[in-house]
Order: structure tokens, then sequence, then C-alpha cells
């Protein structure tokens, strides 16, 4: 199996952005990765241009950008575990509604059980 290196390079960034380092400079990032800062910066441009990173004009570090949040949000939406998730969401709601709606203080009867 053939790695693109520039690919897994980008990669390796927006993993290191979304843990420990969260924002990074060009020269973290060269160090992080063993690369060349031209290298890194390369890569920053190509994220950048694609919004999955963005440069802050205070400290110029990088952190991943808001094309991540699209990204996130197409998956989740096609995700079986968050579509399984949500039918048992939707049904605990329906059987808790009785008690989210009663008064304090009045008892009622849910699945013939008082309440």
């Amino acid at each position: 199996m053939s790695i693109n290196q520039s690919v897994d390079r980008a990669l390796r960034i927006l993993w290191a952005l979304n843990g420990g380092l969260q924002r990074a400079t060009v020269t973290e990032i060269t160090e992080g990765l063993d690369v060349h800062k031209s290298t890194a910066s390369r890569l920053l441009a190509t994220l950048e241009r694609q919004s999955l990173a963005t440069r802050r004009k205070t400290d110029l570090s990088y952190e991943l950008g808001q094309g991540i949040l699209q990204l996130t949000g197409s998956v989740n939406t096609q995700s079986e575990l968050t579509k399984s998730a949500q039918v048992l969401v939707e049904s605990v709601a329906e059987d808790f509604k009785p008690i989210a709606n009663a008064k304090p203080g009045r008892s009622q009867i849910m699945n013939g059980t008082l309440i």
C-alpha cells in the first residue's frame, strides 16, 4: 500500500491541532512533523484554503477551521449509531413526556403505574 506523504503530513497537522496543541505556529508544526519550514507552511496554506485550518491574526498561530465542522456534520448525520441514538432519545422523551408535563403535587398514572 502506498502512502501519500503530503496527505499523511496534512492529516498529522489536523490531528495535532485537534489534540494537545489546539493552536500551533509554523515553527511548532515544523518541529512536530520534523519537516522543513517551507513544507509546513505549504501544507498549512493548503489546509487554510480548504477551511480546515485558520491562521490567527493575533499570534500567527493556526487552529482548526470551520471546514472541520462541515465534515463532522456530514459524518454525524450519516452515522448509523447517530440514527439509532436519535430513535432511542425520541422514544425516551416520549415516555417521559407525561412526567415533564405533570403539575407538582398531582399524581398521574403512566403505563398502569401511579407516579
